[in-house]
């Protein structure tokens, strides 16, 4: 774990964690609140290092200390529950992966575009909704390190060392932003990282990507664009990248240029969770362009392909009849 001033939530979090691990691990950058003391009571071995902006070197330095066969990484406003910890134990005792992607739960004030409903609990800190995402949080000691300064990874170095990554349906509840007070200036500052990761790395495909992201947050389309459009052009198959051209080119009002790079994404992503979408996007935007057989081919290869989309099978019996 690395800290910083998480005296609100570190009790919570370790007490949760302690009695499951073998040993803790602090990065401290810099507190200047009771961080240091809250893990020094719960037995952790302390690390101190400067914040230098780059959240992997900081994850790193605490990796590079772990002694033991297994590691399972958390932040400070994060808690796994101990039922959740057993089933850890049984991963790492019966399991054949070498990494774990476990699910994230940001839990969130509201229910929002992207997020999952749930009852609102103890475990859940009275929240109703979260948005999910697996990240890789328990791997073995076998030299993984994180990638990038902000969004760190341990994935590419797992892939990259011939691991083996599984999924796993295990929870890890986040809930530091149900109470924060400052989210837009943390999502400043985590585009400042962004930025200066691409100046540092002009190639690096995920930091493109997430440049267009931010730019497309502002409603910076044509930026937008040219950030996600040099990823493209470096990895095309990453993370349905076309796919997101086509909506900001959309948002542009340049259909034809949506056409074509919805075609990029089913060629490129053709099994992707927004192959669907991609394909009826691409339907609609040949019969308003005239090219109605266009349509109707594609629809009828979507409709055997995907016969439980309700989408596709409602614009195929528009286009084909």
């Amino acid at each position: 774990m690395i800290v910083r001033d998480e005296a609100r939530w570190l009790p919570i979090s370790l007490a949760a964690a302690q009695p499951f691990v073998d040993e803790i691990i602090i990065v401290d950058t810099g507190s200047t609140d009771d961080s240091v003391k809250i893990a020094e009571s719960f037995g952790a071995i302390i690390l101190h290092q400067p914040w230098d902006h780059h959240f992997s070197k900081a994850k790193n330095l605490a990796l590079e200390k772990a002694s033991k066969d297994w590691i399972v990484v958390l932040d400070a406003d994060e808690v796994i529950l101990p039922e959740d910890f057993k089933k850890l134990k049984q991963l790492i005792e019966k399991g054949s992966a070498d990494a774990y992607k476990l699910e994230l739960r940001n839990y969130v004030k509201a229910l929002e575009p992207g997020a999952v409903s749930c009852a609102a609990n103890e475990a859940t800190m009275g929240a109703t909704a979260y948005r999910p995402i697996k990240l890789a949080r328990l791997f073995k000691n076998k030299g993984y390190r994180y990638q990038h300064r902000v969004h760190e990874m341990i994935e590419p170095s797992v892939e990259a060392g011939k691991g083996k990554l599984e999924d796993a349906n295990i929870p890890v509840h986040h809930y530091g932003i149900l109470t924060t007070t400052n989210l837009k200036h943390k999502q400043r500052y985590y585009a400042w990282l962004v930025f200066k990761q691409v100046q540092e790395d002009p190639k690096n495909v995920r930091s493109l990507y997430l440049a267009g992201q931010f730019r497309h947050d502002q409603r910076k389309l044509e930026e937008s664009f040219f950030y996600f459009k040099k990823a493209a052009d470096i990895d095309p198959k990453y993370k349905n990248v076309w796919f997101v051209i086509a909506g900001v080119l959309l948002e542009l009002r340049k259909s034809d240029d949506a056409i074509i790079a919805y075609e990029q994404s089913i060629t490129n992503n053709p099994d992707s969770p927004n192959a669907p979408q991609a394909i009826n996007n691409l339907a609609v935007l040949y019969a308003n362009a005239g090219r109605k057989q266009d349509a109707k081919n594609l629809l009828e290869i979507a409709m055997k392909k995907f016969p439980n989309d309700q989408n596709i099978q409602k614009n195929a019996k528009k286009v084909i009849a």
